[in-house]
């Protein structure tokens, strides 16, 4: 898919995007950050309204071109300023909030893996699968929550450094073990699975603490 803006080339790097409505929402956002808003919007070439449901549900295989013409806020016909407003609140103080409050979660997350992989090598098994389910939904949390943080405050992971690595090196060591698990699971092959959480996950997720320190830091560097 190719993004323009004013008609000059946009690189838009996709991460977990499925539709038009959700890459319009990042692009908003980033838009917004400027003091601007979107004027017209072509899809394929053909003119279209950005809010729209059924467009916006469209899937990105369908997307060829998306071209965007945006002006100041200020000069953007009325009724348009909340049209085009971004669709998530862009309060620094909320985002610094939320990362330090998953920050100190990240050691009862530690706590329960191991207790997940006692119960499964005990006989535990359904004690642990609901322990599990709780974990899951807290990593999401986290792995969205450093989504918005980059967009937000237009962070570039690669050059945020923890030790010899980066913070997206460890977003992505991160999502390859999640991988790795989730395929054990479905295998059904609870030893390994129980090593793998005890003995991987949860080693990898105290050493969070550290990378969740050090992404408040930036993000409060772009507020001062």
């Amino acid at each position: 898919m190719e993004v323009k803006v004013n008609g000059r080339p946009l690189d838009v790097e996709l991460e977990e995007e499925n539709n038009l409505g959700e890459v319009l929402k990042g692009l908003t956002e980033w838009i917004a950050r400027q003091g601007k808003g979107i004027l017209h919007a072509r899809l394929n070439g053909e003119v279209f309204p950005v809010m729209d449901k059924k467009i916006a549900s469209m899937p990105l295989e369908d997307i060829h071109t998306l071209e965007l013409e945006i002006v100041e806020r200020e000069i953007l016909p009325e009724g348009e300023e909340e049209m085009f407003a971004p669709t998530e609140s862009l309060d620094a103080s909320t985002i610094i909030e939320q990362l330090m409050e998953i920050k100190t979660h990240i050691p009862d997350l530690a706590g329960q893996l191991e207790s997940v992989s006692i119960s499964l090598t005990t006989g535990g098994q359904a004690q642990a699968m609901d322990l599990l389910q709780g974990v899951a939904k807290s990593i999401d949390e986290i792995i969205t929550l450093l989504k918005n943080t980059r967009r937000l405050f237009d962070l570039d992971y690669q050059l945020i450094q923890i030790g010899e690595q980066n913070i997206e090196d460890k977003i992505m060591d991160l999502k390859s073990l999640l991988a790795e698990i989730i395929i054990t699971f479905e295998n059904n092959d609870l030893v390994m699975l129980s090593d793998l959480l005890e003995y991987e996950l949860a080693p990898m997720l105290s050493g969070w603490e550290e990378v969740l320190t050090i992404l408040i830091t930036e993000v409060e560097k772009r507020v001062n």
